[in-house]
């Protein structure tokens, strides 16, 4: 345990100044990755009709879980209301959920950028100390960097930036796909319930 703590301590002092930028970066992004993750719930379970019949019936039963579930949940006490305010006044609650789908996203994107820029600052850092160590025909420097700490703080930078960047694009892009999933099923059920309750209304 202690060695592997000793290892990730020297990994962070060969990457210079900017790893702990990188690191705060990387904290941060898989925090908001997985609060979105938490977030991006559908909340219902079977199919998007037969959970809006069964709460239009029996509205109270509805708890509102996820982000489809909330939806559902709210427009079962629309049902009182004439076909054309149900349907604007569930546009707005979908409009609502739409924005949750949305959350961190940008973000998310911005930090992702900015790991391989940071991991990019470090290389160059870590180069200029290489070259004005070459300058001055230093292997070490007194600073304990020289040719060899210049070329592990951009080697060690980079690596860092990638690592962070490349996990997190991909985790991004699969919980994208799930938003705008759930951004299509919302806009299904306005229709479906414009639907039900004309279906609805003209059984009575």
């Amino acid at each position: 345990m202690d060695h592997a703590i000793e290892q990730v301590r020297l990994f962070v002092v060969m990457g210079g100044p900017v790893m702990a930028p990188l690191i705060i970066v990387g904290v941060l992004l898989w925090y908001l990755l997985l609060s979105r993750r938490l977030l991006l719930r559908r909340g219902i379970r079977g199919g998007l009709e037969r959970t809006l019949e069964a709460a239009l019936r029996e509205p109270r039963s509805q708890r509102g879980r996820g982000i489809v579930g909330s939806a559902v949940a709210q427009s079962s006490y629309l049902f009182d209301l004439s076909t054309d305010a149900a349907r604007a006044e569930l546009e707005v609650i979908v409009s609502r959920c739409r924005l949750e789908t949305e959350r961190h996203a940008k973000f998310i994107g911005t930090l992702v950028a900015a790991a391989p820029l940071l991991g990019l600052l470090g290389t160059v850092s870590g180069m200029i100390e290489t070259f004005e160590s070459l300058t001055d025909m230093a292997m070490f420097s007194r600073t304990g960097g020289g040719i060899s700490g210049g070329i592990s703080e951009a080697l060690t930078t980079t690596q860092m930036g990638l690592g962070i960047a490349i996990p997190g694009l991909l985790v991004a892009r699969v919980l994208e796909g799930r938003a705008r999933r759930l951004r299509d099923e919302l806009d299904r059920l306005v229709l479906i319930f414009a639907e039900t309750c004309e279906s609805t209304r003209r059984g009575e």
